[in-house]
């Protein structure tokens, strides 16, 4: 199969090399527009596309990943973290320096709404194809916009502790709890779907405490925070209401990472050379030319490097 690429790259370059506009078999633009396409199809990451990223202290949105970003804002000495765009790709939500969330429009920047009357969020994500962005705050989980019905967390003492909380649109959702004088945190997970409502103790053998719903097909990820890298040290991926994981990825602490099931994707802020960027890891199995079949892809963003921690929500 390999060789048989060769040949057709050959090929075609030498259309590119030769050919005039009244070739018979291929014009010049065309011989190029094939070997372009036949290159970037070889590259996972040439088909990211639709994320913002906070860099610098200012809200970016790129069209493609290898595209050059617009910036929505110009206020890089106002703290802004856990960026997260709606699902029609027309609003982002991050939160201010005071915990706020403020919601611009991506296509201008221009801010729509500052939610003062919610403070202190832990987490908060768009419900997956809605425009309503789901907060938890103090164990409770809080809508601005449509309201859905959900299960709150359960809180038995004033000291639980509701680490994370994470839905999607038909019916899904988890979330992980410290209960008071327990060192280990619980996963509750209910699916209306398939009829699932169970807790689910130290999944993996590993101490979780993060989940994230990435779509609606019984898909989400889960993370271990790691307070001594300050970052997300390890995730893991489960497809189809199985708790088996389908994807695994731990070298290195990761900041908001987000995970596409159909590119095998999974994009995050990360730290090289004391440097902030943008990191997307290949964990498909498809073998791409110069590279071992088994090998993970990855890619830098190193044109936007940040001072400041990059916080990022993709939605392909």
């Amino acid at each position: 199969m390999r060789a048989l690429k060769i040949v057709v790259s050959i090929l075609i370059l030498s259309l590119v090399n030769g050919c005039t506009d009244e070739s018979p078999f291929l014009s010049k633009a065309e011989a190029y527009e094939l070997s372009n396409e036949l290159n970037l199809n070889r590259d996972p990451f040439h088909k990211v596309k639709n994320f913002a990223a906070i860099i610098n202290n200012d809200v970016y949105y790129f069209h493609r990943l290898d595209s050059v970003p617009k910036r929505l804002t110009n206020s890089p000495s106002a703290v802004k973290t856990n960026i997260k765009l709606s699902f029609d790709k027309k609003q982002i939500a991050y939160l201010n320096g005071a915990g706020h969330p403020v919601i611009i429009r991506t296509d201008n920047g221009q801010i729509l709404q500052t939610l003062t009357q919610f403070s202190f969020i832990d987490q908060m994500d768009w419900a997956k194809d809605r425009l309503t962005l789901y907060m938890l705050s103090d164990n409770v989980v809080n809508f601005y916009g449509e309201s859905i019905e959900i299960i709150q967390p359960v809180i038995n003492h004033p000291w639980d502790e509701v680490k994370s909380f994470s839905m999607n649109s038909i019916g899904d959702q988890g979330y992980y709890k410290r209960n008071y004088g327990d060192f280990f945190k619980r996963l509750k997970y209910h699916s209306t779907v398939k009829g699932i409502d169970e807790e689910y103790l130290n999944f993996e053998g590993d101490l979780y405490d993060y989940i994230d719903f990435y779509d609606n097909n019984g898909n989400f990820l889960i993370g271990s925070y790691d307070a001594f890298q300050d970052g997300i040290g390890k995730v893991v991926c489960v497809q189809n209401y199985d708790f088996f994981p389908a994807y695994e990825w731990d070298a290195e602490p990761m900041n908001t990472p987000e995970f596409n099931a159909e590119l095998e994707i999974l994009l995050y802020g990360t730290m090289e050379e004391n440097v902030h960027k943008i990191k997307g890891v290949y964990l498909g199995t498809s073998a791409y030319p110069s590279q071992g079949y088994y090998d993970i892809l990855t890619n830098v963003v190193e044109d936007y490097p940040s001072t400041t921690p990059i916080y990022l929500d993709w939605v392909q």
